[in-house]
């Protein structure tokens, strides 16, 4: 069952993300004859959104063809970024509706450790995990990473999934914030769910 939500948020994000209009004639491209302004962030979050609407059964939001203008013009590695973090955050908010306790023994936040702490050429904050699975049994993790600033104000959240992590085994993760922010900031890992693969 997880492996059908993983591959229903990859594919809505993708999916939707490919109807981008891309300079190709599409009608973003001749509203109001001036072409859109392309916004990633707020692209990102009207993605986002829809993935998450399909995810839950909304038909309208399965089935929409169009995307925002602020998607409009962005290029092909920006779309794919984007389609990555759409269905990250899908499977993270579906992930934690299973109410499934996290593993009490050991203690699975200290499975991870972040190694490097920076922002993605588009301003994204990103944060560098190496996650190892300390249990017996090969697991799932769940690792959400807050982006604070100076004074400790949260200024951005974003998380990773790993999945069937054998015992013993390590893995390099990226967890990457959902919004640009700027200035100083630290990566902080928040909380850390994890079950038994299935």
């Amino acid at each position: 069952m997880r492996g059908f939500v993983v591959s229903a948020a990859v594919v809505a994000g993708v999916v939707m993300l490919s109807g981008c209009g891309g300079g190709d004639g599409g009608d973003d491209a001749k509203s109001g004859g001036s072409s859109a302004v392309a916004d990633t962030a707020a692209c990102e979050k009207a993605v986002t959104e829809q993935v998450k609407k399909s995810m839950g059964g909304d038909k309208a939001a399965r089935d929409a063809e169009e995307l925002p203008a602020s998607c409009a013009g962005l290029d092909e590695a920006t779309k794919e970024k984007i389609a990555e973090r759409a269905a990250g955050a899908a499977i993270a908010d579906a992930l934690g509706g299973d109410e499934k306790e996290s593993s009490q023994e050991p203690d699975a936040k200290a499975d991870v450790k972040i190694t490097a702490c920076s922002k993605d050429e588009f301003g994204y904050p990103v944060a560098k995990l190496e996650v190892v699975n300390s249990t017996d049994k090969t697991q799932d993790m769940n690792v959400q990473v807050s982006f604070n600033g100076a004074d400790g104000t949260r200024l951005a959240e974003g998380g990773t999934i790993v999945t069937a992590l054998e015992p013993g085994q390590k893995a390099k993760e990226d967890a990457m914030g959902l919004k640009e922010i700027s200035g100083k900031f630290t990566c902080k890992v928040g909380s850390v769910d994890r079950w038994e693969s299935q």
